[in-house]
């Protein structure tokens, strides 16, 4: 009995939270829905047994169930009213409709992995109700998060490796524990790999099976990775991806993507630093992982575009979405290949595998996105090898050139022109404070690079963290520049300990005059911008005689567009809506009252049609109006 008096208050519970927050468009905290749903049920009960004394029934427990929904949207309405818009538990509930069966068949898979998910999180101190626990230092909550993010397992550790790269976003003792996140999950049996084969080459499929090692070189969430041997006999790396990942990978990314959404709603850190959109970009790239055609660009395009350094060959017949076959590189770890060097050996290696990496990023745009140690090799020859090009960054015209700024501006330790490459690269929702940032620079240049320094590339994050304190947020791939140098200063200390990144970058960029256009691109950027304003200085006469002639003829006017921008448009829309949205609510009270008082009409169910539908008009004025105070607070009204 007590086991099923709690089942049924849990029901009731979640009941009331979802239709309050359905019928007011809002999302309600665990917390928040908890207090109001208790006080919405005691208010439920307390009129019952005024009303029906007590008895059962279905007409006393309709009652019942109706006062304690009115009551519990009354006092989330209620508190949502007072809070601050967009802040505490409450925000826009989002919109769309996907297809029936699909959302069904998500939504059940979804929700079977949020539990689990929301159970992590409270065996690791995680969950909502952590506010009630001993405040917990950053290493014991890095420790935790590390551990839950680790047991979720398949995309949830993906992030979690990205967020320890990200120390402009998380305390950085935290990204340490972060950065021990390993990506490592049972393998899957080769014969499964090989029906995926099957079916992705169908009868070319016999050409790789013929001699595939059933032992994986690797084995990751998304793909697996073995050797084999072609009819012709050359040797070439097989990656396939796991059966049935991109159904999971979509389930969690959405869960990810809720997730990261509400968190942004909900708390002023998650704004700061956008979680949401660091979360889609993520979902992005998590995506193009997927979808092993896009690594085989990604490669074809580095390797057009870098001759220092060795990148394997595609087999572009053997290869599809879910299957990628590219060349064996017979070659050592670094680890390796840095014993039998010389100390100037190594430093000329490291350099090697630096200049390669820049001459990616600002030549071309398209660089290795994870340039860790064991993505690197040395063959036979002693040249350098990247390997696994999942991860890969692209940079467009235009922020090329600024980026060549940037790392220009800190290498002459130009706080004004470093502040203006900055901002050109980055985003902000509100205006920002250009003396202040240009002042932050300067003492971050005094205090990380002044005389005795010796900076390496956690500068690079320490300037994000300056970034974003001024409200500023960099495009998503730009932080993948800083996040590619911050992996790769690891690598080249594996290769020479005293490598220091900062500064042979700096000489890098001094030796190629980077940020300083050069006379020929001079040349081309003039005539290219002549080019494009020729068309309009040849209207320019054309225009200022009409402008003379209506102004000989006093026909000159001037016409304004009072809503040419988006958020007027929006306010006013909303303030439409709202005020339409009051003048039926007072309309379906009015009629619900007149037909109260009016009485009479046929009976139905032992009540007379026009009482019921009074009732009926003021419970559903009551929703509206609900609905109305509710809209007006998000709206900070």
């Amino acid at each position: 009995m007590p086991q099923f008096a709690i089942g049924w208050a849990i029901l009731v519970f979640f009941g009331l939270r979802w239709l309050s927050a359905r019928l007011l468009g809002v999302r309600i905290g665990f917390v928040a829905a908890l207090a109001c749903a208790a006080l919405g049920i005691g208010a439920g009960f307390g009129l019952q047994r005024a009303v029906a004394g007590g008895q059962g029934g279905v007409a006393p427990f309709f009652t019942f169930v109706l006062v304690s929904l009115l009551a519990t949207m009354m006092l989330v309405a209620a508190l949502s009213f007072v809070s601050k818009p967009t802040r505490g538990p409450f925000a826009a509930a989002p919109m769309g409709r996907p297809r029936p069966l699909r959302a069904i068949r998500m939504r059940i898979s979804r929700t079977r992995r949020y539990f689990g998910i929301l159970w992590l999180g409270a065996r690791y101190g995680l969950g909502p109700l952590t506010a009630f626990r001993r405040p917990r230092d950053e290493r014991e909550l890095g420790v935790a998060l590390r551990d839950g993010l680790q047991e979720a397992g398949g995309v949830f550790v993906k992030f979690g490796q990205l967020l320890s790269a990200r120390t402009d976003l998380v305390p950085a003792t935290i990204a340490l524990e972060l950065s021990s996140l390993q990506d490592n999950v049972a393998p899957v049996p080769a014969e499964d790999l090989r029906c995926v084969i099957r079916s992705e080459l169908g009868p070319r499929a016999d050409e790789l099976l013929a001699d595939f090692d059933e032992r994986p070189l690797a084995a990751a969430s998304i793909a697996q990775v073995h050797r084999a041997r072609l009819a012709d006999g050359a040797e070439v790396v097989v990656k396939v991806e796991r059966p049935g990942i991109e159904r999971l990978v979509a389930r969690d990314l959405d869960i990810l993507l809720r997730m990261s959404t509400s968190l942004e709603e909900r708390a002023v850190w998650a704004r700061r630093i956008g979680s949401a959109a660091l979360a889609q970009g993520f979902a992005d790239n998590v995506n193009e992982e997927l979808d092993f055609r896009v690594e085989a660009q990604n490669m074809a395009a580095v390797t057009a575009n870098d001759g220092a350094l060795r990148i394997p060959r595609v087999y572009p017949d053997l290869s599809t979405r879910r299957v990628l076959v590219e060349e064996w590189i017979d070659g050592k770890p670094l680890r390796e290949a840095r014993d039998g060097l010389t100390p100037a050996e190594q430093k000329q290696l490291a350099r090697t595998l630096l200049d390669g990496i820049l001459r990616q990023i600002f030549e071309s745009g398209v660089f290795h996105g994870d340039p860790h140690a064991g993505n690197v090799l040395v063959d036979a020859d002693g040249r350098i090898a990247l390997l696994d090009f999942g991860s890969v960054g692209r940079l467009d015209r235009l922020q090329l050139p600024v980026l060549a700024q940037t790392l220009a501006a800190i290498a002459r330790r130009n706080a004004a022109q470093l502040r203006d490459a900055l901002v050109e690269l980055s985003t902000a929702e509100e205006p920002v404070d250009l003396d202040g940032l240009e002042r932050g620079l300067a003492r971050f240049f005094a205090e990380r690079l002044g005389p005795g320094s010796e900076p390496g590339a956690e500068i690079l994050n320490d300037l994000l963290r300056l970034v974003v304190r001024y409200g500023l947020a960099l495009d998503p791939q730009l932080a993948g520049v800083f996040r590619s140098f911050a992996t790769l200063e690891g690598t080249l200390r594996v290769i020479d300990p005293t490598f220091n990144v900062v500064v042979e970058s700096q000489r890098w960029a001094q030796d190629r005059h980077l940020g300083l256009p050069r006379p020929a691109q001079l040349r081309e950027d003039v005539v290219d911008d002549m080019i494009q304003l020729l068309p309009a200085l040849r209207r320019i006469p054309r225009r200022l005689d009409h402008i003379t002639g209506a102004l000989e003829h006093g026909e000159l006017s001037l016409r304004i567009r009072p809503f040419a921008h988006p958020h007027d448009t929006d306010f006013i829309v909303r303030l439409t809506n709202r005020l339409i949205l009051a003048f039926f609510t007072a309309s379906i009270g009015l009629v619900a009252v007149f037909l109260l008082r009016t009485g009479g009409g046929p009976k139905l169910f032992g009540k007379q049609v026009d009482e019921l539908l009074g009732y009926g008009g003021l419970v559903a004025a009551t929703i509206l109006g609900l609905r109305v105070i509710v809209a007006v607070s998000r709206d900070g009204g």
